[in-house]
């Protein structure tokens, strides 16, 4: 047994993009190490925490060096050109300036090619969070413009150049320093176009964080924009001067259904590519060759594989199965429909198998030709979610597509609606199966129906989901998850009494929300943005989407699911909830039934469940190694 080696992130201030980075990376290598952040405005204490490791987020910081930290210990990020404004050339600014620490970083290729000559540096490159930025939402009205930094900074180029730019033509929104996670999410999402004037930044969070949006960029050539952005293509990258952003403005203001479709191109290539899930992997490197090239040995040695095994809630270092998947195929329905219900369910299959690089692909019909080519060099096939009596007829698992793709299947969460009607394509895709997980109890006995006994329920993905947001359940105003005009009668008399949040995620839904808000005239409609944020903050949630509904009770929320959606019944059977009568919703609501520990006994079952399948299926994951001991 050894604890998990310590490492402490020293960031510049609370809110601020190193600050989001950190918290991110800690997340995301929490299998690996135990992390803490803290701040250097606030003048921390170092060593208050005991930490085999110091992550040091700004190159020029100095606050460490009083308390005598050994230099293999540190790791210093290089994460902007501002040395170079200072006319410092690369190797002096090494020599002066990196020469404390140990390990070396730095968030670009431009960087990393500057700086490699000179010194050993790993590129770590920024990543997003796919559920604070989950694509775009504007689609109509004028064009706007955006911006976001630290507004007193004048290398960023707001008031010198953006400002003078665009003039009286159009309003530029700013988001200055200090907004919260959810809340840079909710202004990328109000804008159109994001511009980006700096001269000296490495890696711009901010511009990853908008294209993830649906922003269309114009950007100055500096740090990663070349390696995000083709000009002309996806973007325009133009020169540091105020007629050259007048002209891109411009251009975008007079091509607005242009700009629009490439930002939600944008968003879906970064979400393919750019998440912090897609980048961990070199996070975890640069740190296990700092704590190699430390003196000290308190921890379990880096094993002999480019990533250390999983070991989360658990002091233990087991190995990972010689089977272990690094590439998987993920195939979902949200690849094809672009519903937020099959979205979250996707997304969290993304975070219960860890860190790992993901192909995605349909489930819901058969992948074409371009796709299987890239689903090919997978080492397995992962299904979250979905109805599997559709995807064995005619989609991604129907024989002949099952054939072509060449993959062990893995299923997770699905649905079997009708097993007799498909009973041979069954039989074949369970020869192919190496695991087969069901949402429910129900689905499990229609594939025991005709003859498929090993198939195991193992809930949902979105029952094991971990939020990154700071505060987690709250018991502020109700949400009421709306499902196109379900129960509609029903709401109007739990509107009146409650006066609720309606959360929308679809033109169903909104029609249904917007009745209801003139009917009743104080309700807030919001869409599917943030849904951590919303279903947290609420503390109590009547959802009538099951997804919506697991999502709120991962997050700690008193959820009552209602309506008459199969797959809402089904996640009432998993857990063990009594149906609720539709006259006794406002109080299920106001005044919950205290069946916290029915519902808990039936997670845990469903998560020992869960924990063992992925095991033996090779994948290690977020679910507690415990739980598959």
């Amino acid at each position: 047994m050894a604890a998990r080696p310590r490492i402490t992130f020293l960031a510049d201030r609370p809110r601020w993009a190193q600050a989001r980075t950190a918290r991110a990376i800690s997340r995301y290598l929490a299998d690996d190490f135990e992390c803490r952040v803290v701040f250097a405005n606030e003048e921390p204490d170092l060593r208050a925490w005991p930490s085999d490791l110091l992550h040091i987020g700004s190159w020029d910081s100095t606050w460490h060096r009083s308390f005598g930290f050994e230099r293999e210990r540190i790791v210093k990020s290089v994460t902007n050109h501002r040395w170079a404004e200072a006319s410092l050339a690369p190797d002096r600014f090494v020599a002066e300036w990196l020469d404390d620490a140990g390990t070396l970083t730095c968030c670009s290729e431009r960087l990393r090619r500057s700086l490699a000559p000179y010194c050993d540096i790993h590129l770590t490159p920024m990543g997003f969070d796919p559920f604070v930025f989950p694509g775009p939402s504007r689609a109509r009205g004028p064009l706007r413009f955006g911006w976001a930094g630290v507004r007193s900074d004048a290398s960023k180029g707001l008031d010198e150049i953006l400002r003078p730019a665009l003039g009286d033509s159009a309003e530029l929104s700013i988001a200055g320093g200090g907004l919260t996670l959810a809340e840079m999410g909710d202004f990328f999402r109000s804008v159109d176009v994001i511009a980006v004037a700096s001269q000296h930044d490495g890696a711009p969070l901010t511009l990853i964080e908008a294209m993830a949006s649906g922003c269309y960029p114009i950007c100055t050539d500096v740090g990663i924009v070349p390696e995000l952005i083709a000009d002309g293509q996806n973007g325009l990258v133009v020169p540091g001067e105020v007629e050259a952003f007048r002209e891109a403005f411009e251009w975008c203001r007079a091509n607005v259904e242009t700009v629009r479709q490439v930002g939600r191109q944008n968003a879906e290539t970064m979400r393919r590519r750019r998440t912090w899930e897609h980048v961990a992997d070199k996070w975890r490197e640069a740190f296990w060759t700092a704590l190699d090239r430390s003196s000290r040995q308190d921890w379990v040695p880096r094993p002999a594989v480019s990533k250390p095994a999983t070991a989360r809630r658990s002091d233990e270092v087991r190995p990972e199965p010689a089977n272990h998947a690094r590439r998987v195929a993920l195939l979902s329905p949200h690849y094809d429909t672009g519903r937020l219900d099959d979205q979250i369910v996707e997304l969290a299959t993304r975070r219960l198998l860890g860190e790992r690089h993901f192909e995605c692909g349909p489930s819901d019909r058969a992948p074409n030709d371009s796709e299987l080519e890239r689903l090919r060099d997978c080492e397995l096939a992962v299904v979250c979610g979905g109805d599997l009596t559709h995807q064995v007829w005619d989609g991604a698992l129907a024989p002949r597509a099952l054939q072509r793709l060449g993959l062990p299947i893995v299923t997770l969460g699905v649905r079997c609606s009708d097993g007799a009607s498909v009973g041979a394509e069954l039989e074949e895709f369970a020869g192919r199966c190496r695991g087969i997980g069901t949402l429910d109890e129900a689905s499990r006995r229609e594939l025991a129906a005709v003859g498929i006994d090993r198939a195991a329920t193992v809930g949902s993905p979105v029952l094991f989901f971990e939020s990154d947001e700071e505060h987690r359940s709250g018991d502020g105003v109700p949400v009421i998850v709306l499902h196109g005009n379900r129960l509609s009668g029903v709401l109007d008399e739990v509107c009146a009494a409650l006066d609720p949040i309606l959360l929308v995620s679809d033109v169903e839904d909104f029609r249904t929300a917007t009745r209801l808000v003139r009917r009743h005239g104080s309700q807030t409609i919001v869409r599917g943005d943030h849904l951590s944020r919303h279903l947290a903050a609420a503390g109590r949630v009547l959802s009538l989407r099951a997804p919506h509904g697991l999502l709120a009770l991962a997050l700690g929320s008193h959820v009552v699911f209602a309506g008459d959606d199969p797959e809402v019944g089904a996640v009432r059977s998993l857990l063990r909830m009594e149906p609720c009568e539709e006259s006794a919703l406002v109080d299920a609501i106001v005044d919950p039934r205290s069946d916290d520990g029915r519902i808990a006994e039936a997670v845990a079952g469903v998560e020992l469940a869960m924990g063992r399948l992925l095991q033996e299926c090779g994948l290690t994951s977020r679910v507690p190694v415990a739980a598959t001991c």
